[in-house]
């Protein structure tokens, strides 16, 4: 891997970073950096982290999404803040997730089911800490709602009725733990290289 992020595809509002807002088929380099070290598509948007711990984001921002404390668009990859200890991201419908190396929770973005999880139905333009504990280690942003594990394998969800796994109708605002199991595993991580490796592995 040499550290570079390309995109294509549907390109509305930017998403795909390259400076406009024409769609691609086929892969374009996003700018000559060479220390990109992960990437998630949401809806219409991007999020990226670099070698150096810096988050960045572009494409559709009509939720506050992007985190730059607007609801502007962006065509091109635009740092967040100026902090440098972000370890992971995730990109859901309208909202993102994130997680900092010192194991806190981070969210922003649309929260009219409170997939934020900070208690309220207020979006958020800029990345706002949920709760105070340390020990958060996956994420994952789904539609109107939010999922994580803690370093102790339990499960949390927050948001949209009927999508948290906890049997109610009502929504949560909070993130929740989910029964008392403590032996959740994330799912394996699948790439299009493993895959194209077992597939000439099998000739």
């Amino acid at each position: 891997m040499d550290g570079t992020i390309w995109t294509w595809g549907h390109n509305f509002n930017g998403g795909l970073g390259n400076g406009t807002n024409l769609d691609m088929n086929y892969p374009i380099q996003i700018g000559f950096d060479t220390n990109w070290v992960q990437v998630s598509a949401g809806n219409g948007f991007t999020m990226a982290l670099k070698s150096d711990g810096t988050l960045w984001s572009w494409g559709s921002n009509n939720h506050g999404e992007l985190g730059n404390g607007s609801l502007l668009s962006t065509n091109t990859p635009a740092q967040i803040g100026t902090d440098t200890d972000w370890a992971k991201i995730h990109a859901g419908d309208g909202h993102v997730l994130a997680i900092k190396n010192n194991g806190s929770l981070w969210a922003w973005g649309w929260n009219i089911y409170g997939a934020i999880g900070d208690s309220t139905n207020i979006t958020r333009t800029t990345p706002t800490q949920i709760g105070n504990d340390l020990d958060w280690k996956e994420i994952a942003a789904g539609f109107q709602y939010s999922m994580a594990l803690k370093n102790d394998s339990t499960l949390w969800t927050w948001g949209k009725a009927g999508q948290i796994g906890n049997g109610g109708t009502q929504l949560a605002i909070t993130p929740s733990k989910i029964t008392a199991d403590s032996s959740w595993v994330p799912p394996p991580l699948i790439t299009l290289q493993h895959c194209a490796e077992r597939f000439r592995g099998s000739k």
